[in-house]
This record gives C-alpha cells, sequence and structure tokens, in this order.
C-alpha cells in the first residue's frame, strides 16, 4: 500500500518545528519493513522568505494518490485532528487516526460487528470518530497492521454507523522486536542543545523505555504507556546512538519518564553517551536523585557523562498540594536537586502547575516563592488541564459514579468546567500566553482568580529575568 502519514499543525510551541513526532517515525519503520510505500508530512513545516516571514509550507495535505492516511496527534491538536480527518473523508480517503488524544478521548474499543459500544462513563470525542475509519489507542506498532487490515470492515462499519471502529493491541512486551525509527525527516526539525561553553549542538529525541510506575494524581502517561517500565536493550540503544550520529546529531533529548531509573542501566547509558560524544537533557526526579543510592556524586557522574539540561516536575512549593497529588516529592528535594544542578553545572528547567486540587492562594504563593528564591534556568508555568486518563479526571467524575458507585470518586477539592472531550487549543496557550483558558476552580479559588494569578506570575518570572 501507498501510505501518507500526517503529523497535525500545532500552536502550542512558538517555533512548532523543533521537536519531531518521534510516535510517526517508528510507524514509518513499522510499515516500510512490511512492505509498504510511505509519505510523511508535517502540516507545521514551514519556509521563510526573503523578508524573514514564515510561510507553511501545507495548507492541506494531499488527497489524491494513497490508500490510507495514518494522522496522529496530542490534545493540543485536537481541533486540527478533527479538521484534517473530515477534510480528508469528504475526499473519500480512507483514514485511521492515533497518539495521545485518540487514547484519551476515543472511547472503549469495538466490539464484534454490532452496533458500537458506548459509555457514559467516559468522554468521547464523537467528532473524531465520525471523521475517521480507524481509531488506534495506546501504542501503534503493532496495532498500525491491523488497522490496515481492517480497513474494508471499517469502510462498512462507518457506512451503517457512521463512525469509525477503535482498536487497541496490547502494549509491546519486548520493544526490540520493534524496528529503530526512520529519522529520515528529522533533519526538518531544530532542537539545539547548549554546552558549558554556550556551544549550540543539534539534537533530535529519543526514547530508551517506555511506561511510569509513579501515581501522580494529574499525569496521564501511565494511562498511555501502562505502569509497568519496559526496557530498550543496551544493544539497541547503541544501535539508535549510531543512527542518530550518522545523521549528524550531536545532542539527544531523552523522552523516557524517568531515565535513570535503573541505576546500573544508566551508567552503562552514560558510558555510551560518553563513547559517542553526545551532550543530552532528560527528565529526573528528585525523590529519585536525592534517594542515597544516587544523590548528588550520581548527578556530577551524569553531567561528566555529557548531561546539560534536566526537566523536573516541581508542580507546586507547597507540600499539601504535592501530597494531594501524590506526586512522592518534598519540597525540600526540590530545592536540593535545584542546588545540586547549579554547583555542577546542569541547567534545571522547572516545571509549576496552578489550578491543582486543594489549590488556594497560599499554596499558589508557595509556588510563586519557590520559583523567584531558587531561580530555575528556565521555568514552565502551567495551569492544570484535566486528561481522562489520570486519578484526578476519574475520581471526580460524577459519570463514573453513577455506574461505579460512589467509592469510586475520590474526594478531590477541583471542579472542571468544561467538557473534557472537548479539550483542544483554546485551553492550550498558542504561542502566546493571552490564549490560555483556566479549566478548573476550587472551593477557595475561581477560574478568573488562577488565570489572574498565573498572568502576574509569568510576567514577574520574566521580570526577574527567568527565561519562561
Amino acid at each position: 500500500m501507498k501510505i501518507c502519514l500526517v503529523f497535525p499543525e500545532t500552536t502550542v510551541f512558538e517555533d512548532p518545528m523543533v521537536f519531531p513526532p518521534l510516535g510517526l517515525f517508528y510507524l514509518k519503520a513499522v510499515l516500510q519493513e512490511h512492505g509498504h510505500e510511505v509519505d510523511y508530512v508535517d502540516m507545521s513545516e514551514y519556509f521563510v522568505d526573503a523578508t524573514g516571514v514564515r510561510i507553511k509550507k501545507y495548507v492541506d495535505p494531499p488527497s489524491h494518490g494513497y490508500d490510507a492516511y495514518l494522522v496522529s496527534g496530542t490534545s493540543p491538536q485536537a481541533r486540527e485532528i478533527r479538521r484534517l480527518g473530515a477534510y480528508l473523508r469528504e475526499r473519500g480517503c480512507m483514514t485511521i487516526v492515533g497518539g495521545p488524544h485518540v487514547t484519551n478521548y476515543a472511547g472503549p474499543t469495538t466490539l464484534g460487528p454490532g452496533a458500537p459500544a458506548t459509555s457514559d462513563a467516559e468522554p468521547i470525542d464523537h467528532q473524531l470518530l465520525s471523521s475517521f475509519h480507524i481509531a488506534v489507542k495506546r501504542e501503534g506498532e503493532h496495532a498500525v497492521l491491523q488497522a490496515l487490515a481492517r480497513l474494508d470492515e471499517a469502510y462498512d462499519f462507518m457506512a451503517r454507523h457512521g463512525r469509525g471502529l477503535v482498536i487497541q493491541e496490547p502494549n509491546i512486551a519486548d520493544l526490540s522486536s520493534i524496528p529503530i525509527p526512520d529519522r529520515s525527516e528529522a533533519y526538518k526539525y531544530h532542537y539545539l542543545l547548549d554546552d558549558e561553553h554556550g556551544n549550540k549542538h543539534r539534537g533530535t529525541t529519543m526514547f530508551s523505555s517506555r511506561g511510569c510506575p509513579e501515581r501522580c494524581a494529574f499525569c496521564d502517561s501511565p494511562a498511555l504507556w501502562g505502569r509497568a517500565v519496559r526496557y530498550i536493550p543496551i544493544p539497541r540503544v547503541v544501535k539508535e546512538f549510531e543512527q542518530i550520529r550518522d545523521l549528524g546529531f550531536s545532542a539527544i533529548h531523552f523522552f523516557d519518564d524517568i531515565l535513570p531509573l535503573a541505576q546500573p542501566r544508566m551508567v552503562e547509558i552514560c558510558r555510551q553517551l560518553k563513547l559517542f560524544g553526545f551532550y543530552w537533557r532528560c527528565f529526573v526526579r528528585v525523590d529519585i536523585m536525592t534517594h542515597p543510592k544516587y544523590g548528588k556524586p550520581f548527578m556530577q557522574m551524569m553531567y561528566d557523562h555529557g548531561l546539560r539540561e534536566v526537566l523536573v516536575g516541581v508542580e507546586s512549593g507547597d507540600q499539601r498540594i504535592l501530597d494531594t497529588i501524590h506526586k512522592g516529592t518534598t519540597v525540600e528535594q526540590n530545592t536540593l536537586v535545584r542546588q545540586w544542578c547549579r554547583e555542577i553545572g546542569i541547567r534545571f528547567k522547572a516545571s509549576v502547575i496552578l489550578g491543582l486540587p486543594g489549590e488556594d492562594m497560599a499554596s499558589m504563593m508557595a509556588t510563586r516563592r519557590w520559583v523567584l528564591e531558587n531561580r530555575p534556568d528556565r521555568v514552565n508555568i502551567c495551569t492544570y488541564i484535566p486528561f481522562p486518563g489520570t486519578p484526578i479526571s476519574k475520581g471526580t467524575d460524577s459519570r463514573r459514579a453513577a455506574e461505579y458507585g460512589q467509592d469510586a470518586v475520590h474526594d478531590y477539592d477541583i471542579k472542571m468546567e468544561i467538557d473534557t472531550a472537548l479539550l483542544d487549543g483554546d485551553y492550550f496557550y498558542a504561542g502566546s500566553r493571552d490564549k490560555l483558558s483556566v479549566v478548573t476552580s476550587t472551593s477557595a479559588l475561581s477560574r478568573e482568580q488562577i488565570q489572574s494569578f498565573w498572568q502576574e506570575f509569568c510576567q514577574e518570572v520574566l521580570n526577574a529575568g527567568i527565561p519562561y
């Protein structure tokens, strides 16, 4: 088959062509391995004209010449995903959709040849399902082959029921069974990582594991990847390093939920990164870094082997909030790891969230104080957006209480004032902070109070010279 992979336009980032959609690169490798001809389109791709103005390369994807179109994206791209689906279906194209937004909003899988299954306990993006012949939940490397084999069935199902099939394969136990992602299009993206001298190194992205064992109540990563951590074997990791080096990259951004979780494995990965001469960035958890098995010497070892930046989910400067969301970390641990990073020379990027359960003015002020006193090298100031796969959303959803009983509802002090099935651009700042809408309130704070504090906090951080 001739297949077109389409990554929808995103307005979340000021420059959308920084991090490539690695999931589609995996799918491209799988499809090519099975004999399919594959093209790839990023709807955000642009060129700069002589006056410095960005000109979009694509207004719409090509609507002819392909046997099937595969679209994948996240919830900030939801509106564009729906638009692409409607556009392609109107032109008689066979369509498959996947990615995190589909996992969260496609609802239950379709059972048997009869009428589509429904459940009032799960928010469903009905516009999504009415536009695509097949929706693939969770990991797609195996499911995409099933989806292609079922396109005729899905076409008939759509004709009868006005919506597509929803399918899901079990998580892939052996990650070495799927090919290394095809990064032949990675040159279009321009992620740069600074070394200690300010020299910029062209980088790309990578996973060396999937899954997260933590139980943070606001996070949907376990719902997407599972709680069991599955590791790519070290020899395969090395082959991926070789591919990345041969493509001309000298830096890597690891997207593993907790890259240093398995200490001996992390030591060997560091050794290999040093041999290849890579600079790198990753996510870390402060409870792991402050554990006696790790500590400052371990962070120093990672720095000596190329680590130059970490992203830390600080979340809040108030311990009560951290405990409520089951973060498993402390304010003191956040402060200590920030101090270690400053002393070692590792850039510390902090992510904080306003509007979590139980938030009040005192807890938001504590977060503000932590940021201004500890001065991370960069900070993301987020407002909480409730995805359906998270414990907070499940625990506060009255529809779940109706189906499973009141015991299924956790007493989180939070109210979500939106239809979560329609989460899209308006709830994620679209390149400028004035376009974000706060969607949660608590017993102590209204949406408007959280939004006003967030806007003032962002400006205060910028005035303090902390990059945002």
